[in-house]
């Protein structure tokens, strides 16, 4: 019997999150795994909560699922709203909207290609 108190709390609430949003889109967990190369394994410890994943694994979940980062995340605990990073001067972006525009045009771009 697994050990329920050894769990990471937030690998479970993500792990929830991801099986919802999976059945959402009543995909399998091998539909799931194909679109975003992630094992079949993993996924499924993921979402009892026994695995934690990477950005990069979050990232093409996100993808896949047509869902924000911030959908896994952003109930965990009460905080301010996220703000984008400190843009270096260099850049030629304005201001932080403009910033999160470019951060979206790069995730719209991405589920273009999938």
């Amino acid at each position: 019997m697994l050990d329920t108190r050894k769990l990471n709390p937030v690998n479970v609430y993500i792990g929830f999150k991801l099986s919802c949003r999976r059945n959402m889109f009543k995909l399998s967990l091998p539909e799931l795994s194909q679109k975003t190369g992630i094992s079949i394994d993993d996924l499924e410890l993921a979402e009892s909560g026994r695995l934690t994943l990477t950005v990069v694994q979050l990232w093409h979940i996100c993808a896949t699922l047509e869902a924000p980062i911030g959908f896994f995340m952003d109930d965990i605990i009460p905080r301010p709203k996220p703000t984008c990073f400190e843009v270096p001067e260099y850049l030629p972006l304005e201001t932080k909207d403009d910033c999160d525009e470019a951060a979206q045009r790069f995730y719209d771009s991405y589920k273009k290609k999938k």
